[in-house]
């Protein structure tokens, strides 16, 4: 499993929920693997067949491996869990972990990272919010229509 291949498939194709998640979850697996983080995925999806955009799994995908990648370089984190939701035409994604957690106002301070995953949302139309704090670990959800 290489991540390139990850982007190219969503780079180039529309996935199904199901897929989608599919591959979120094997992303998240094979990367916490062999590592101190317990990472666990759960999913409530009402439409497995719904069809997603590209632009749009592209762009959720580059959000979801940001922030994992951010928990394992940086949060000093435990546990990693991933709430997955699709139900009346809407995406939910929570990314929930027990890290020590960081000073949003201070974002400037640790790179790129929190402005991409903005950006990222901003061009599909999506919510993005960020729960952290020093020493409160973080939640990033985000909430779409499609």
């Amino acid at each position: 499993f290489r991540s390139r291949d990850f982007l190219f498939v969503t780079a180039q194709e529309n996935l199904s929920v199901g897929e989608f998640c599919d591959m979120l979850a094997d992303y998240g697996y094979k990367l916490f693997e062999n590592t101190a983080v317990e990472f666990t995925l759960s999913r409530n999806i009402s439409d497995p067949e719904y069809v997603l955009a590209s632009l749009l799994v592209f762009n959720i995908h580059m959000i979801y491996k940001e922030a994992l990648t951010n928990v394992l370089k940086h949060a000093g984190a435990g546990q990693v869990s991933i709430d997955l939701s699709f139900e009346n035409n809407q995406i939910e994604l929570s990314i929930k972990d027990d890290g020590h957690g960081f000073d949003i106002e201070l974002r400037g301070t640790y790179g790129n990272g929190v402005n991409n995953m903005r950006v990222r949302a901003d061009e599909v139309g999506a919510a993005l919010t960020f729960e952290t704090g020093s020493g409160a670990g973080t939640r990033i959800g985000l909430t779409m229509p499609v």
